[in-house]
C-alpha cells in the first residue's frame, strides 16, 4: 500500500510520516521542499494541478495535510487562498483523474 502525505515536510506531516515508515507502509513526501526524512519525495507546489496529479498517480491513500499559517495568513491572505482553498481543490481534482474510487483521499 502507497501512501501519500502532501506536506510531508512539515511539523505534523514529518510525525505522520515517521509513523506510517514504523508500520511498514510505503510513503510518499509530496511538499515543495524535501523534509530531513529518508522516504521516497516528489517536489509539488499543489497550486499546480498537472504535477499533483503526476504527485498521486499510484497511490492508494493520500493525506492533504499543507496548511497556512495564521501569520503568513495575515501577511498575504491571497496566498492563502490560494494554498487552501485552490490547493485543496487541486488535491480532491487530482484524487478524482487517478481513480479515487479506488482511493481514500
Amino acid at each position: 500500500m502507497r501512501i501519500a502525505v502532501i506536506g510531508g515536510s512539515g511539523f505534523i506531516g514529518s510525525f505522520l510520516i515517521r509513523r506510517l515508515l514504523r508500520e511498514g507502509y510505503n510513503v510518499l513526501n509530496v511538499d515543495i521542499r524535501k523534509g530531513e526524512i529518508d522516504v521516497e519525495y516528489y517536489m509539488a507546489d499543489i497550486r499546480v494541478l498537472n504535477r499533483v496529479i503526476s504527485a498521486l498517480s499510484d497511490t492508494d491513500i493520500v493525506f492533504h495535510l499543507v496548511g497556512t499559517v495564521l501569520g503568513t495568513a495575515r501577511k498575504n491572505p491571497y496566498l492563502a487562498v490560494q494554498l487552501d482553498i485552490y490547493g485543496t481543490l487541486n488535491v480532491l481534482e487530482a484524487c478524482i483523474r487517478n481513480n479515487a474510487e479506488n482511493n481514500l483521499c
